[in-house]
């Protein structure tokens, strides 16, 4: 393997050169690398503009793919970079004859070779991703894509364990029905009736021979999709969860009542006639929550009345008002229903079985959402022990989002569990987002993925993905923690046994000292005995071999490499800490959802606005003697009044006799995770997804005529008036960003909204701002509860 950064490599980062390509490669070695897979969309038609425009975006790519081969190099990274190399300089060969062939009019020719040079940049990026040999990599195979011959069985099978996959979830129960035969408790699958075999017990045995491991994702609480049958209700429909609002006729049940006993223990029963027959190695939850549609059903607010009326003496109203004390029991008693199906399951598969069977939830995003629509609190499972794993339905083409996502699934990295995300083949936009998004998970140090489904997966993908991420096999961390830990620190020597032998290998003496001592640590986790070690005996040797590294006289990119390389093993080792502090607690409340209006965000604000000493020059920067005696207002609570934004936000107002001039600070540590995908005056985008500002403002006394005014980081704005859009105010406005912060400045003529400024006139407003980043990206100076378009929550404005 060729480390070494060779004489063609320097000639073809000279091919693109200027001043910001140096001052990037410069800083190289400073950034991680990128594990995405970049590329150019040819323009169609072929005709000189387009393909100009293609060769151009092509030459940027070139510069990037050299920028990531340079600093892969400096890291002495484990991947192929020998082979990147080679691909880099025959694309660089490619552009410069694209070039050629453009000033020569050969627009066929030329497009052969600009294709030929994307080719290779892509073969190149493939080969600098690096391959843990620690990793979940898992597929779900919905029902409706498992082959329908044993052959094709064998032949998919064949095709995801030879591409570097170690898992596969066969979705064994879905809709109500089963996918094999003769279950006590439901009907086989229509789709998979008649197949003249059971499914499977073929998927079971096919895996076995190629050591994939096979994890039944199953449907649990919903046992019902319109148009498909009813097997299960058919049979139970006692324990339907029929909406408790009897006026409501619309609302077709699709799930079991969480809240039944019988229900939970039908549901048992079915998975473990399932986990009796086939020898599979867990089971993935999904469905695992209450019914979105139907949140309050009848069975739900009957036992919880019943139990009500025995702990006070009296029946709690028939309508719960959300916001109250009361409406935070019914709250947690709801999710206390799903946490007992979760516990009785777990406590019943203990001994169920000589070989463990894991359990995995299949959870939704962001703790407030899934607790608060879903009832849904994976987070409480896993502080039990309840659950081994987490796969979190992460569904995006965007590895911005998630990494954000996964941000909020970790508590901003405080949590130590272990997550399985599941990636979204159908949200792609294209078959090569996976690998941006699995770089995000390997830089994370995540215990791996699986991909949401096999219908919509891009077969084409599962080339590079062998020769890229996938290039290494790899154990499921769950299994085998000293293992997992043992294979780690296997791969990682072999790599620097392998950097030691190069010619130019960074300061030989000092990487085999290191080298010695990370295999001793090997040799001492080799002596532990299998099934009776501690923490204690993993956590401090390793510790110590960080603290070795620290000292260690090698290149501070290498270094970095290694520490990066370390980072899966430590994780795992945080990990099994947390779960041992669970079981010496023996039992972990539950925390308190957000879900009761805080008192001080019940009040209607008012504020006194102070006359513009200067009026400020509108460039987004708010400077202090622009805004001198200002009227400062914060932007501090959720829309709903629950909690207090943890972030700040600080609106200034000042008004002569012409406008009201609004300065917005927004507080923004993670100025990178703005978007601003609205590009056009009254693009509601804005509201959609984009980090924004809103004002609503009504002469006193007119709430309902109010005036409408938005606008994003780019300064994109609408306006209306009474929600009519066509309004095109004369308001001015300018952002600009400043160290983790964009502030907006604004000018709005007051009379164009029929106010006559002067000093005791009041009028009614209202601030909000948008940031999609945080878990509730809503918030406001006055609570609306409901949504922003809320006239008789606005506050006050009085001019001083």
């Amino acid at each position: 393997m060729n480390f070494k950064i060779g004489i063609p490599l320097l000639l073809s980062l000279s091919l693109l050169q200027g001043a910001p390509f140096q001052q990037a490669a410069q800083a190289a070695s400073q950034l991680s690398v990128d594990q995405s897979l970049y590329t150019v969309k040819r323009t169609q038609p072929l005709n000189r503009e387009n393909l100009n425009r293609d060769y151009l975006q092509a030459k940027i790519l070139y510069n990037n793919v050299s920028l990531r081969l340079q600093q892969s190099l400096e890291r002495w990274r484990d991947a192929p970079l020998g082979r990147a190399e080679i691909d880099q300089i025959i694309a660089q060969l490619a552009l410069i004859n694209t070039e050629f062939l453009l000033n020569s009019q050969d627009l066929e020719a030329a497009s052969k070779d600009l294709d030929l040079a994307l080719v290779r940049l892509r073969n190149a990026q493939v080969s600098m991703m690096i391959s843990r040999p620690v990793e979940m990599r898992g597929i779900l195979m919905d029902a409706g894509s498992i082959p329908k011959t044993r052959e094709g069985i064998a032949q998919v099978l064949e095709q995801f364990q030879a591409a570097g996959f170690n898992t596969i979830y066969p979705e064994v129960f879905r809709r109500g029905y089963a996918i094999y035969p003769n279950s006590k408790y439901t009907d086989q699958d229509p789709e998979l009736r008649d197949l003249g075999f059971d499914p499977l017990w073929e998927l079971v045995r096919e895996s076995q021979k190629r050591n994939l491991r096979v994890i039944p994702w199953v449907w649990t609480f919903r046992v019902r999709s319109p148009g498909f049958g009813n097997p299960i209700l058919d049979r139970v429909p006692a324990l339907a969860a029929h909406p408790s609002d009897m006026d409501d006729t619309k609302a077709v049940p699709r799930f079991l009542s969480v809240a039944h006993p019988e229900a939970r223990d039908y549901i048992f029963n079915l998975f473990q006639e399932m986990l009796s027959r086939y020898p599979v190695q867990g089971i993935l939850l999904d469905y695992i929550r209450y019914d979105e549609a139907i949140p309050e059903d009848a069975i739900s607010a009957t036992r919880f009345r019943q139990e009500y009326f025995k702990k006070y003496g009296e029946f709690p109203p028939l309508k719960i008002a959300k916001g109250t004390p009361l409406f935070q029991e019914w709250q947690l008693w709801r999710e206390e229903q799903v946490n007992l199906a979760v516990r009785r399951f777990k406590e019943k598969l203990r001994g169920y079985r000589q070989e463990k069977v894991l359990v995995g939830g299949s959870v939704f995003r962001s703790e407030s959402y899934s607790r608060l629509t879903k009832m849904q609190n994976w987070r409480h499972w896993s502080n039990n022990n309840w659950i081994d794993f987490a796969s979190d339905m992460l569904y995006t083409p965007d590895k911005k989002d998630l990494n954000l996502w996964l941000d909020w699934e970790t508590d901003g990295g405080k949590r130590q569990d272990l997550l399985y995300p599941v990636l979204g083949a159908h949200r792609f936009s294209s078959p090569d987002d996976i690998f941006g998004q699995i770089g995000v998970i390997q830089d994370r140090h995540t215990g791996g993925l699986s991909i949401f489904a096999l219908a919509h997966f891009k077969r084409e993908s599962l080339k590079e993905l062998k020769e890229g991420p996938f290039r290494k096999p790899a154990m499921v961390p769950h299994e085998d923690l000293l293992l997992a830990l043992k294979t780690i620190l296997e791969d990682l020597g072999q790599w620097l046994f392998r950097v030691s032998q190069e010619t130019e290998a960074p300061n030989p003496e000092a990487l085999n000292g290191f080298r010695n001592q990370l295999l001793g640590l090997k040799a001492a986790y080799d002596r532990l005995p299998v099934k009776s070690y501690t923490l204690e005996q993993l956590q401090p040797p390793f510790e110590a071999l960080l603290q070795e590294l620290n000292k260690a006289a090698l290149p501070k990119p290498f270094k970095q490499e290694i520490r990066d390389r370390l980072g899966l093993l430590e994780k795992l080792l945080a990990i099994r800490s947390r779960q041992e502090n669970n079981a010496a607690k023996g039992y972990t409340p539950s925390t308190q959802p957000s879900v009761v209006v805080i008192p001080a965000a019940r009040a209607l604000p008012s504020a006194k606005v102070s006359r513009a000493v200067n009026v400020p020059v509108l460039d987004g920067r708010i400077e202090p003697g622009e805004w001198q005696n200002a009227t400062e207002l914060k932007i501090k609570y959720w829309y709903n009044g629950f909690s207090e934004s943890g972030i700040n936000t600080t609106v200034w107002l000042s008004y002569d006799q012409d406008n009201l001039y609004i300065g917005i600070d927004n507080e923004e540590p993670y100025l990178d995770r703005i978007t601003a995908g609205a590009q056009d005056w009254d693009d509601k985008r804005l509201f959609t997804a984009d980090d924004a500002v809103e004002i609503m403002l009504a002469p006193a006394g007119q709430k309902e005529k109010y005036y409408h005014f938005a606008l994003n980081s780019k300064n994109v704005r609408y306006d209306a008036r009474q929600g009519d859009q066509s309004w095109n105010g004369k308001w001015k406005s300018a952002v600009a960003f400043q160290d983790e912060r964009w502030q907006v400045e604004m000018a709005i003529p007051l009379r164009e909204l029929g106010i006559d400024p002067g000093k005791g006139v009041a009028l009614a407003a209202n601030f909000f701002r948008n940031r999609f980043q945080d878990l509730t990206p809503y918030s406001a100076w006055s609570v609306p509860f409901d949504n922003y378009h809320t006239p008789s929550r606005f506050g006050t404005l009085t001019f001083d």
